[in-house]
């Protein structure tokens, strides 16, 4: 809003500014409005990045858990004695 506001005011003090700095105005708005755009584009984007960032950690952390209780299984069974599984599995 404040550069609209700024923009608003530059516009109204501009007394009958020369075509050329019309047209470069007209070029820095369009440019304005299309980088706020991409701005919000790219929130969004960083937003479901986010969440599928968080979705991955659920379904990792799912899935150690089901690796820890099929280890326990298989161990209580006695089938982990013969077996050298990696330390961080535990």
């Amino acid at each position: 809003m404040l550069v609209h506001q700024l923009e608003e005011e530059l516009r109204l003090r501009m007394r009958g500014p020369s075509l050329e700095m019309q047209q470069q105005m007209e070029v820095l708005y369009a440019e304005n409005e299309h980088l706020t755009r991409e701005v919000a584009i790219l929130r969004e984007t960083i937003k479901d990045l986010e969440l599928r960032i968080e979705s991955q950690k659920q379904t990792l952390q799912a899935r150690d858990e089901s690796i820890k209780k099929l280890l326990e299984m298989l161990q209580n069974k006695g089938v982990g004695k013969f077996i050298d599984y990696p330390s961080f599995l535990y």
